[in-house]
Order: C-alpha cells, then sequence, then structure tokens
C-alpha cells in the first residue's frame, strides 16, 4: 500500500550543482539509505485521469545529507538490473547521480538519475 507524501527534503538538480560548485569532483556518488517506498503524489497521474500518480522513492545520502531520491523509470530499472528486485538489498549500494535535460510536458527540465556502480 503506497504511502502518502507529506513532502520531505527531496534532492534536486540545483543540490547536485550545489555540490559539485563546492569543488567536488564529478561525479556525485549517492549511497543509498533505505529500501525503496511507494509514495502517492500530490500530482495527478497523466494515464488515469481522477487518480494521484504513485512515486518509487528512497533516502539517498550525498556528501554528507541524507534526503528523497525519486526513481525515475530508467533509474529504478538500472537499479534493478544491477542490484536485483528486493530494494533491501540495495541498501548501502552506491550509484552516480547524474542532471540531464527532459521534455516534460512541452517544457525542459532538468531531471536527475542514478546509475548503479558495481
Amino acid at each position: 500500500m503506497p504511502i502518502v507524501d507529506t513532502g520531505g527534503t527531496v534532492w534536486s538538480a540545483n543540490d547536485i550543482k550545489g555540490i559539485l560548485a563546492s569543488g567536488v569532483n564529478p561525479p556525485v556518488i549517492g549511497t543509498v539509505a533505505s529500501p525503496h517506498r511507494d509514495i502517492v503524489s500530490k500530482y495527478d497521474d497523466k494515464n488515469r485521469p481522477g487518480q494521484k500518480r504513485v512515486d518509487k522513492q528512497i533516502d539517498a545520502e550525498a556528501n554528507g545529507k541524507t534526503k528523497v531520491f525519486r526513481l525515475n523509470n530508467p533509474t529504478i530499472q538500472k537499479f534493478i538490473y544491477v542490484w536485483g528486485v528486493n530494494s533491501d538489498a540495495w541498501v548501502g549500494k552506491k550509484f552516480k547521480i547524474s542532471i540531464k535535460l527532459k521534455d516534460v510536458g512541452g517544457e525542459e527540465k532538468e531531471i536527475l538519475y542514478g546509475e548503479p556502480l558495481l
């Protein structure tokens, strides 16, 4: 059963840019700090009118801070491929965080992606 989104501090592209600006050499490396959880978003699901979107999230630590990291489909598929389907086993694993531009509803947005490290 998904948990209702109560907010919380979420990793953003600006957070990652700030880490890089502080002198950390790229890439920014995150560490999975919790198994994934399904969160009922405040946003509507564009494919299911009248229903809220369900997001997948983990807690992730980077540069001494722990925040929520939203798992987009490409990221979760890579995590599952490399680390397996059981997200309990992801805890403690490291991943590279990158920022890519993506068209979202006709608008270019900076999206965070995670790439698992072996």
